[in-house]
């Protein structure tokens, strides 16, 4: 028995839908502290919004679990570490933690992300990129905009061969 969300919001009907059918969240700007378990059951969904989610500090290690990923936004939000299983979203393109002051560093797994096109760093906290990400061979756009902390890029970046894209500004 597949387990229902009711989907509601301001200016709409609520509505009830079977979990494995929600392709998309948007949790921007909640008072969150962590991911509700039952999004894990979501097992199709593509795109998770958690911009601005200031008490969001960090994410569950089942991330990894939800294989239909493709775009994560956390920018603003007040995540400080990611969990390595990130690793495992073999179709994630899109990756945004843009001032993200709290992260400082990323996991290793990072390389593992296949299909990652697009890594948004930018006014984050990180002071270092891992070796790893020179395995992110569909990388075209890199943004570290006014990374503050950042202090030299790993030679393995000279790796990627579709990397189009790196702002460096104010780094």
């Amino acid at each position: 028995i597949s387990r229902t969300i009711r989907i509601h919001g301001r200016g709409m009907e609520s509505t009830v839908v079977p979990a494995n059918e929600v392709m998309m969240f948007n949790f921007s700007r909640q008072d969150i502290k962590t991911l509700p378990e039952w999004v894990r059951e979501c097992t199709r969904l593509r795109a998770l919004y958690l911009d601005s989610c200031m008490n969001l500090t960090n994410l569950p290690s089942w991330i990894g679990e939800m294989q239909s990923l493709e775009t994560v936004r956390l920018s603003f939000s007040g995540i400080q570490t990611l969990p390595a299983e990130i690793g495992q979203l073999k179709k994630l393109k899109h990756l945004s933690l843009y001032n993200c002051r709290q992260l400082s560093r990323l996991p290793d797994t990072l390389g593992d992300l296949s299909s990652l096109t697009y890594l948004c760093l930018a006014s984050s906290g990180i002071t270092a990129l891992p070796a790893s990400i020179g395995a992110l061979t569909q990388l075209s756009e890199l943004d570290m905009y006014c990374c503050l902390h950042f202090a030299e890029l790993p030679d393995s970046i000279c790796d990627l061969p579709n990397l189009k894209e790196i702002e460096l500004s104010h780094t």
